[in-house]
């Protein structure tokens, strides 16, 4: 243990200067971590380093699966489970026959198959571009991220094994099962025992939660389980819906962190210097991966109904060989079902699609254009025309960007004062509330010019979008010359540059938090609230809002 916390101080130490740098060139982090890890690969025994991946992505898986517990996934569940089966489907045994084409025996193959299959949860979240959870895209990342996640999970079961025989994988899976029922059962009956020990204290539920993980690291241990399992059945052990739970979901983000900074610096450390057989294996699995699953992907979700934005920054979301694959080529390699030359161009496959996942994400609406400007992505307004209805001579109406709970407030308030309203839409999900709800709705994406003239834009009198996207806002906010806009923002700093840029409003959240809160505190001196008024104002708010997840959640998946 002594060994393995120096060699953490040491690599932070190292990565410490890429970071400044990254932070300087305003690159993303990933990267930056991922070349430190190169840099600090030599000071390190080679079992350390596997070490520290196992304790790192078990540890990271724990603080993942936290928060992809099913009830976050109604929205957009349907569409993802299938494409997310689909993509397995289909990828997996275009990596498993490349395998089989390189010369590799069917054993090696099939963790190719897997590293081009399962994703990274990690690197398709916000985690290293915060503050993009809030469309579409992002949500169907996210759930298919967990349908991978638990088929991995299944995966490991079997590896964990040691042989693919059925007596081994039986007694895996039975051990498994028993933890993830063991877990389930705390997250319905036994963990609000543990808040109520806490008495409330944020930082008592906190360690808490960690013995609860230790507990079931050591479980896993016991068994003979790799302690991946057991962290991830520790996640699910914990609730996350309900002010009770933030403090704990708060006090995970750091330690989410600092384990996905692990994460990427033990992919780099792991790289070793290639032969030609594993260049040659690396090059086909960054193939498989860097483009045939995300044209796989958008090409599924297109199908499904998406639009070509939507599926297309979903398809780069998932770009990259994931933690479960890794820990998976780790097992394999430590149970001798794994050549060290395979696993070797796994992780330099890992390492390199890492990378180039970090700058697609950054630049994916660039990507995005690009492709459709080709024409490689098929033809747009088809569902628009579809699932549309706009009356050919509306004019002077509002057109309301999202239908989440913001944009059904909206339509609320436009009915309320007979205005006339289009509502533009691109989640699926909601076409059937926007029929039976919405007056005039448009369903498309809002960056789509074809969405913005079925919505008869220029012949509006006043656009308003509900969704705190940078591309989103830009694009509305281009034709404030023709029209009046107002959009969200969710700082200052972007709210001043959308102003200049020709904005006729800007709501920022943080501003509107604390007027509304400046304006109840000055209600409660002059007495024109009494302190039980106040308390119950606060918690219908709180019901109206965590009372009906779905809605909450489409807040997010507007355009």
């Amino acid at each position: 243990m002594t060994e393995l916390l120096t060699v953490i101080s040491i690599v932070f130490i190292i990565a410490g200067p890429f970071l400044l740098l990254a932070n300087y060139l305003r690159l993303p982090t990933a990267p930056a971590l991922i070349v430190a890890g190169l840099a600090a690969g030599g000071f390190i025994d080679p079992q350390l380093k596997l070490e520290m991946a196992r304790l790192g992505i078990a540890l990271l898986v724990f603080t993942f699966a936290v928060r992809i517990q099913t009830t976050d996934l109604q929205t957009a569940i349907g569409d993802s489970e299938v494409v997310a089966l689909a993509q397995l489907a289909i990828v997996g045994p275009v990596g498993f026959g490349a395998g089989l084409l390189l010369g590799l025996g069917p054993g090696q193959a099939i963790f190719l198959g897997i590293a081009t299959a399962i994703s990274s949860s990690i690197a398709g979240s916000t985690l290293f571009l915060p503050g993009t959870l809030e469309l579409v895209h992002d949500r169907l990342s996210e759930s298919i991220h967990s349908i991978q996640d638990f088929t991995a999970l299944i995966l490991l079961l079997i590896v964990s094994g040691g042989a693919f025989a059925l007596d081994p994988i039986a007694n895996q899976f039975g051990y498994g099962v028993m933890l993830l029922l063991l877990a389930i059962a705390i997250n319905r009956y036994l963990y609000d025992l543990l808040v109520r020990f806490s008495g409330g204290v944020d930082e008592s539920l906190l360690i808490g939660t960690i013995a609860l993980l230790l507990l079931f690291l050591g479980a896993a241990e016991f068994v003979g389980l790799s302690i991946v399992v057991g962290a991830f059945a520790a996640g699910v052990a914990v609730p996350h819906e309900g002010v009770e739970y933030s403090g704990v979901l708060n006090g995970l983000e750091p330690i989410n962190n600092f384990f996905a900074g692990i994460f990427f610096i033990t992919v780099g450390a792991l790289v070793t210097l290639p032969t030609w057989e594993v260049i040659v294996t690396t090059l086909v699995l960054v193939g498989v991966v860097g483009i045939i699953k995300p044209a796989v992907t958008i090409a599924l979700l297109i199908y499904k109904g998406y639009e070509r934005r939507t599926a297309t920054l979903t398809g780069f979301n998932l770009d990259q060989i994931g933690e479960f694959a890794l820990i998976i080529a780790i097992e394999g390699l430590f149970l001798g079902l794994l050549a060290s030359s395979v696993f070797d161009a796994i992780i330099l496959a890992a390492a390199i699609t890492l990378l180039t996942s970090s700058f697609t994400r950054q630049y994916d609406e660039e990507i995005y254009h690009l492709l459709a400007n080709n024409g490689l992505l098929g033809r747009h307004g088809r569902t628009v025309e579809r699932w549309s209805n706009v009356p050919e001579d509306l004019t002077d109406h509002i057109v309301i960007v999202g239908y989440g709970r913001h944009g059904r407030r909206l339509v609320e308030t436009c009915e309320e004062h007979d205005r006339s309203y289009v509502v533009i839409e691109s989640n699926p999900a909601l076409i059937d509330d926007l029929q039976e709800n919405c007056r005039a709705h448009v369903f498309g994406d809002v960056v789509e010019p074809k969405t913005l003239e079925k919505a008869r834009l220029t012949e509006a009198d006043l656009v308003i979008s509900t969704a705190d996207s940078r591309p989103v806002n830009e694009h509305v906010v281009s034709y404030s010359n023709r029209v009046d806009v107002i959009v969200r923002s969710k700082d200052r700093a972007s709210a001043r540059e959308l102003l200049d840029s020709g904005a006729f409003y800007v709501s920022v959240s943080d501003l509107l938090a604390a007027d509304r809160l400046e304006e109840r505190f000055e209600g409660l001196i002059e007495g024109n609230y009494d302190r039980e008024m106040l308390r119950q104002e606060a918690l219908d708010s709180i019901d109206e809002y965590s009372g009906a997840p779905y809605r909450a959640a489409d807040e997010r998946v507007s355009v």
